[in-house]
């Protein structure tokens, strides 16, 4: 009879397990240094989101000053008024042209939001609301994207959010990695095409594709100063010194963006091959490593330009 039950116990046991692992598919968990190393990428990639848009505001505003400056200097007040106007569309224009850059940083905050969410430790049905919003938000950057620059990436918020969706919690943890291998597979092409525009962008501040438009910003403040401003307080040339300052963060910050994009590309790719299989990292990936280094260092520069353009 004992040896009835026990075989009994053993059959249901082993029906258990078959049972568990015909549920939970043949995905293997991610390690925990996996994980780690997801998490710092969807850190820097979120935090590296803000910087185009930096750069682009930063030059804005510059751009707006400067006319500021000529209609201080203005022969009457109607020219100085035509002055500010013209000032106030050329800052609307120069916003606008970052819309694509804009639109590409878009496209990361939603996914570095979704890498962020299904590597959580917890996983609930807040969570999941949390993967499902930012994978709506992801998709519908990729078609704003799409519209712009006439590209064709392919949409996959929805697919890697509905991996998770309705998952009983016995088994969650693998349907967290499987999305997450999901969702990095997917995206690698398309972070190396939004990287790719970013870049470019950044480009045409500082590089071999610059149009050196600071230095156009630069040279009519110069102007101005040298045939008006220098006959103004000592506050004006303080002020000038100010925006010569700026100027030369800017400068700064787009090449540390620049550097930063190319790793954030190189990082990514390199992220994918390594979850690709269950294995140790360690304490690092390198290359992610280097992209938390340049993001930081960026950050510093980023915090020291808003505070110039107070």
């Amino acid at each position: 009879m004992i040896k009835i039950v026990s075989e009994n116990r053993l059959k249901c046991l082993v029906l258990l397990v078959l049972l568990t692992f015909c549920l939970t598919g043949c995905v293997e968990l991610l390690t925990d240094s996996q994980i780690r190393e997801i998490k710092k990428f969807s850190a820097a990639s979120n935090t590296y989101s803000e910087y185009p848009g930096t750069v682009m505001k930063a030059h804005a505003d510059l751009s707006l000053y400067n006319q500021l400056t000529n209609a201080s200097s203005a022969v009457d007040g109607e020219n100085a008024f035509g002055l500010i106007e013209k000032g106030i569309e050329k800052q609307k224009r120069l916003i606008a042209l970052g819309e694509r850059a804009d639109n590409a940083c878009k496209i990361l905050r939603s996914y570095s939001g979704i890498l962020d969410k299904l590597s959580s430790d917890i996983y609930t049905s807040e969570t999941q609301a949390s993967v499902e919003k930012f994978g709506s938000q992801l998709d519908r950057s990729i078609k704003e994207y799409n519209q712009i620059t006439k590209s064709s990436i392919t949409l996959f918020g929805g697919t890697v959010a509905a991996i998770v969706k309705g998952t009983a919690s016995i088994y969650i943890r693998n349907k967290q990695h499987a999305a997450i291998k999901t969702a990095v597979q997917e995206a690698d092409p398309v972070i190396e095409e939004i990287t790719n525009s970013i870049i470019t962008f950044l480009e045409t501040y500082a590089g071999p594709n610059s149009l050196e438009i600071l230095q156009a910003e630069r040279d009519d403040l110069q102007t101005w100063y040298e045939m008006a401003g220098y006959k103004q307080p000592l506050s004006t040339s303080i002020w000038v010194s100010e925006k010569l300052k700026i100027i030369e963060s800017i400068l700064m910050f787009v090449d540390k963006s620049k550097k930063a994009a190319i790793s954030l590309r190189e990082a990514h790719t390199v992220l994918m091959t390594k979850i690709d299989k269950k294995m140790d990292l360690r304490d690092t990936i390198e290359i992610i490593e280097t992209l938390v280094d340049e993001v930081e260092a960026a950050k510093d520069l980023k915090n020291k330009i808003e505070k110039q353009s107070i």
